[in-house]
């Protein structure tokens, strides 16, 4: 979690910060999705996925992320 003291406040620190933990958020969604395809050999899927962003948000939704 970004700690921000309210005395050295700086809106554009703290928001690229959010910015940089929602990336980190997704990378790590992806990342889930993808093991998880390739542990279930459903390799067409993952490359799908790569091309598909409607289907990509379907897979995660499948799997819960």
């Amino acid at each position: 979690m970004l700690k921000v003291c309210i005395y050295e406040f700086n809106q554009e620190i703290y928001e690229k910060g959010i910015r940089e933990e929602g990336i980190q958020e997704a990378v790590e969604r992806l990342n889930q999705l993808n093991q998880k395809l390739l542990a279930l050999d459903r390799l067409d899927d993952l490359k799908r996925a790569t091309q598909d962003l409607e289907y990509q948000k379907c897979l995660l939704e499948e799997f819960g992320l």
